[in-house]
């Protein structure tokens, strides 16, 4: 019999994938002004606070690349919050360290095409997301 490995604490997976929303938003908000030659200023930030409700418009950028913070993208972009919450609960609530980190995996990958879908609304002419 082949003792299981350990799994990972409740603790390390909530700080883990915080670290990844964090990432995110770093890479949003500070990370993108930076490679475009300028520090981000104090007004940008709050900025890519205010309208950080609009981040899944990135995903939607990949698949509409006419306009994808027309309103009527307001119900996929609702939609994307909740898939994030669910992913989030089942990455929370997994035991498992294979399950944990595949999740966490995932996560990082599709939340890397939310802020590059992000930068390629901006280069548009739009800044938020």
């Amino acid at each position: 019999m082949t003792p299981s490995p350990p799994e990972v604490s409740p603790r390390t997976r909530r700080l883990l994938l915080a670290g990844a929303w964090a990432a995110a938003f770093l890479a949003r908000a500070v990370v993108s002004p930076v490679l475009g030659g300028s520090p981000p200023s104090r007004d940008s930030v709050l900025i890519c606070v205010l309208f950080s409700w609009l981040f899944p418009a990135g995903l939607i950028a990949w698949f509409d690349a006419g306009s994808p913070d027309r309103p009527g993208n307001i119900p996929w972009i609702i939609l994307i919050w909740l898939a994030y919450l669910a992913h989030g609960v089942l990455a929370v609530k997994s035991r498992s360290r294979v399950r944990f980190f595949g999740l966490l995996a995932i996560l990082a990958i599709v939340l890397t095409f939310n802020v590059i879908g992000c930068e390629r609304i901006e280069i548009k002419g739009r800044a938020f997301g």
